[in-house]
C-alpha cells in the first residue's frame, strides 16, 4: 500500500487529538491511555512502511494546523492549497544580508549593533549570515596574532 500525505496527517491528527485527550481523574485513573496507545501504535505502524515516501515533518505541521486551527507559517503549498514541502521563510532581504557582510565587516560594529540597524534580531542575522557565527573568536584571534608581531 502506498502512503500518502493525507493519509500521514490523519494519523498525526488522530494522535495529537488523543495527546490532547489524555489525562489524570481525581482518582489517579488515567483517562484516554486505551486511545492514546491506539495513536501512537497507528504512527508507528504507519511510519514502519516508510521509505521516503511521505515527509513526516509536513504532516506533523499540517496536523497541527488542523488541530489548532491557526496556519503553520512554513507549510509551502500547490495551487489547490495542498501542503507540499515544508520550507522556512527568508527573515532577510539579500539587500539586508549583503547590508550585514558590509557591516560585519568593520571589526568595531556589534552582532546587536548590526541586528538593530537591520531590525532583526541577533538570532536571525546568525541564521542568515553565516559568517557572523564565530565572529568575535576570529577577531580575538586577529588582534592577537597582530599583538605578537607589534613590539
Amino acid at each position: 500500500m502506498e502512503k500518502t500525505l493525507q493519509e500521514a496527517i490523519a494519523v498525526c491528527i488522530r494522535l495529537s487529538r488523543a495527546q490532547d485527550a489524555y489525562g489524570m481523574t481525581a482518582a489517579n485513573e488515567e483517562v484516554g491511555l486505551e486511545e492514546l496507545i491506539a495513536a501512537g501504535d497507528a504512527l508507528h505502524d504507519f511510519t514502519d512502511g516508510l521509505r521516503g515516501e511521505v515527509d513526516m515533518d509536513l504532516a506533523q505541521a499540517a496536523a497541527m494546523e488542523v488541530t489548532t486551527g491557526r496556519k503553520h507559517p512554513y507549510i509551502q503549498r500547490d495551487e489547490e492549497g495542498h501542503p507540499v514541502a515544508l520550507v522556512p521563510s527568508r527573515r532577510m532581504t539579500d539587500e539586508q544580508v549583503a547590508l550585514a557582510r558590509e557591516l560585519l565587516a568593520d571589526p568595531m560594529q556589534t552582532i546587536t549593533g548590526v541586528a538593530k540597524a537591520l531590525s532583526v534580531t541577533r538570532a536571525v542575522l546568525y541564521s542568515e549570515v553565516p559568517e557572523a557565527n564565530g565572529r568575535y573568536a576570529r577577531l580575538r584571534a586577529t588582534a592577537q596574532q597582530g599583538g605578537a608581531v607589534t613590539p
